[in-house]
């Protein structure tokens, strides 16, 4: 029973909200109303002094009259078988005419706004879904790095995930000599460029295909991440030239990924704010359109903690690497 009263309340409310235009222009009939059977209510008290026929000819006598004024006046279609005949009356009546005015161009305002809204609906959607597979791909691609590199729990939020600290830390432990978990078989080396290559392809994609339609906050978030942050277009070059650099000269850089890292805690904000514009416009499109829509990303809740996984370099080769750096320096400065 209360489970359901809560749910009438709800669908009242909402339903409020859609029509609020509708609940104004009711109340302004019934307080309209009220005050032109007030001077009945007043002489049936006791104010004998008061007279219904000194405000109105032909006098209002029930509240029906009344309700029937308030409607005839706040439409202005004006029969003229009843006229407010006191100054009060006509203020009243004229304070009503211009609320009801205001209100009829409020609503038609808001069916205007709402046909243009249903125009742009299925535009919006297509815009919203881009973004979310956008996002999720950029999540996904840390995830990945922390759940087969870091040996410990995995965050329980992105703010968490996306962290400084942690992005030091899967810089620090993943091997990229190592195998990740893909199909088909490669090594970090080859599928981190090739995400990031894709996914900067599929923001500069979302940009030029819904720079009518999409919402100015996720434009933002996404150009933020285009122009310096972690889809830059030259990001996704960065390992294989550095690599192919140290090849040249020789250098014995460490294999870890914090040595060709380049990502902060700053240039990955724009993915928290992109999810939770994801939500944001979930929630709001999730009741208005009439086909299933996918949901933003939800954090996995995993609790095993993976002592060894398989991409953490070891700290025997680690340290093997380093050593090797530090003697080619050696020899340098020599």
């Amino acid at each position: 029973m209360e489970h359901m009263l809560k749910n009438t309340l709800v669908r009242f409310n909402d339903f409020r909200k859609d029509h609020s235009s509708i609940f104004q222009y009711g109340l302004i009939i019934v307080v309209s109303a009220f005050i032109f059977y007030a001077p009945n209510l007043l002489n049936l008290i006791g104010f004998a002094e008061i007279k219904p026929k000194d405000f109105f000819d032909p006098g209002i006598k029930t509240p029906i009259d009344a309700i029937y004024f308030s409607i005839v006046s706040i439409t202005t279609l004006g029969f003229g078988d009843i006229n407010p005949t006191s100054q009060i009356m006509r203020a009243v009546v004229s304070i009503e005419v211009l609320f009801g005015i205001i209100t009829i161009g409020q609503a038609l305002h808001a069916i205007s706004i709402k046909a243009e809204e249903d125009k742009r609906l299925p535009h919006r959607l297509a815009a919203y879904e881009d973004v979310r597979s956008l996002t999720c791909m950029m999540i996904s691609y840390w995830q990945d790095i922390y759940l087969q590199s870091v040996p410990e729990k995995y965050p329980d939020t992105l703010e968490n995930l996306l962290s400084q600290g942690n992005i030091n830390k899967m810089g620090m432990c993943l091997d990229l000599d190592a195998k990740p978990n893909v199909t088909p078989p490669r090594t970090w080396w080859q599928w981190l460029p090739e995400k990031l290559t894709n996914m900067t392809a599929m923001a500069e994609k979302i940009l030029e295909r819904h720079v009518q339609v999409l919402d100015p906050n996720a434009y933002s978030h996404i150009h933020s991440l285009l122009s310096g942050g972690m889809l830059l277009p030259m990001k996704a070059n960065i390992i294989n030239s550095i690599r192919q650099s140290d090849k040249a000269m020789g250098f014995p850089r460490p294999t870890n990924y914090a040595n060709y890292l380049v990502d902060n805690e700053v240039s990955l904000k724009p993915i928290i704010d992109l999810d939770d514009w994801c939500k944001k416009e979930y929630e709001a499109l999730k009741n208005n359109s009439h086909v299933p829509i996918n949901e933003p990303f939800k954090m996995p809740e995993i609790k095993e903690v993976t002592n060894s996984p398989a991409s953490l370099i070891s700290q025997e080769k680690l340290q093997e690497q380093l050593t090797k750096q530090e003697e080619y320096r050696a020899c340098d400065k020599a």
